[in-house]
């Protein structure tokens, strides 16, 4: 029997927390929250994709990135089996002003992009999905330091 072959999804992510607060973006049904970043592109390493993704989104550069985790996840959404592996990261934003923004604008693709500070409390009391599953930990560890 012949299996049939999906894409693995590489995705590199920027895990950003000050103040309590977590850098997200929610998705457009509300369903869930996440970290800025995207698809890695074939040739690219994780690294610069994350640098990319950041630059693309809100228009900063990145300073002191760390590799923090590699999430493999397994999921279903809108009813398709979905394969990503993340490569986490935390970092800082070279434009110290959307540390004050409480609502930071992007695009994506020509489209608009939202990201929120959002409390790290709010997550950790269920109001808000934090995805991909095992990033919580890196945000509480982050936050600690």
């Amino acid at each position: 029997m012949k299996l049939k072959r999906e894409p693995i999804e590489p995705k590199a992510s920027l895990v950003v927390v000050s103040k309590g607060k977590v850098l997200l973006s929610k998705a457009k049904d509300g369903s869930f929250v996440r970290p800025p970043g995207g698809h890695i592109e074939y040739f690219e390493s994780s690294k610069a994709a994350v640098k990319r993704e950041i630059k693309e989104e809100m228009g900063s550069g990145v300073n002191n990135l760390k590799l923090e985790k590699v999430i493999e996840n397994l999921f279903y959404f809108e009813g398709k089996r979905s394969h990503d592996i993340y490569f986490i990261y935390s970092g800082s934003l070279t434009k110290k002003d959307l540390y004050k923004k409480s609502v930071i604008s992007g695009d994506e693709n020509g489209k608009l992009k939202r990201f929120y500070w959002i409390t790290i409390g709010e997550i950790v009391k269920g109001k808000e999905k934090i995805v991909p599953n095992g990033i919580l930990e890196v945000v509480l560890r982050l936050n600690k330091t």
